[in-house]
């Protein structure tokens, strides 16, 4: 087992660790703890966060005192098909905070990347967030998803004729760049901009070569990822 996951695999056993808790389980310093962390901070645990939101919450909670005590349990999260998409961790406000992100997102102008940023938490955890309200809150589910119907029926009026005529090189480049930089899928990325994929897709054929091998190169990750994670269930 290398270092890396030496440290990550004792996070995921133990997802409350301090950072120095980790470095005295693994005899691994804690700079180095600390670096290696921040290089995978965006890698997802089994409770729904990232790693990056996993010591956010730890440092919070180690402000308050000794912090608050809660009956929590696991709670898997599954699609249309019944396969297993995610886990997240569960408390007493549970309910109460994804029901808030969705009346935030519809009652403000903004889109899914806009309410991420405004609760600190990641684009993927806000997807399960929201995949679980449809059994938390029927209503405002079938709003959220009819809000999120139109945004990207807007994106689709954005570039009528499948031409992307109103997006400038730019913008076309600034969007390649962030999925890039935040290993999205296409799925996740469709998400994050409200923009359907096929509309995406169609978006990043104009990007130059660097990119579009860089995109490729990412696609492949993301595949075998997936491929790793489906091999592991069926074992």
């Amino acid at each position: 087992m290398t270092r890396d996951e030496l440290i990550i695999n004792y996070l995921i056993s133990n997802p409350t660790a301090f950072i120095k808790d980790i470095s005295n389980a693994t005899k691994i310093p804690r700079s180095t703890v600390q670096r290696v962390l921040k290089q995978h901070e965006n890698r997802l645990l089994p409770n729904g966060n990232t790693i990056g939101e996993q010591l956010k919450q730890n440092k919070i909670k180690g402000n308050l005192n000794g912090g608050i005590s809660s009956s929590k349990m696991t709670l898997s999260i599954k699609d249309k098909d019944g396969k297993f998409i995610g886990s997240i961790k569960v408390s007493s406000e549970f309910d109460k905070k994804i029901i808030g992100e969705a009346r935030y997102y519809l009652n403000h102008d903004i889109n899914m990347k806009d309410v991420a940023i405004h609760f600190n938490i990641s684009i993927r955890t806000l997807q399960l967030h929201f995949k679980k309200l449809e059994e938390l809150d029927e209503n405002t589910y079938i709003l959220v998803r009819k809000k999120q119907e139109i945004r990207q029926a807007e994106g689709r009026k954005q570039v009528s004729g499948g031409k992307s005529s109103n997006y400038s090189i730019e913008e076309i480049n600034n969007i390649c760049d962030t999925i890039l930089k935040k290993r999205f899928t296409y799925k996740e990325a469709s998400n994050y901009f409200d923009i359907p994929k096929s509309t995406l897709f169609e978006l990043l054929q104009r990007v130059d070569i660097n990119r579009r091998s860089k995109l490729d190169l990412l696609a492949l990750e993301n595949k075998n990822v997936v491929d790793s994670i489906e091999r592991k269930r069926s074992k």
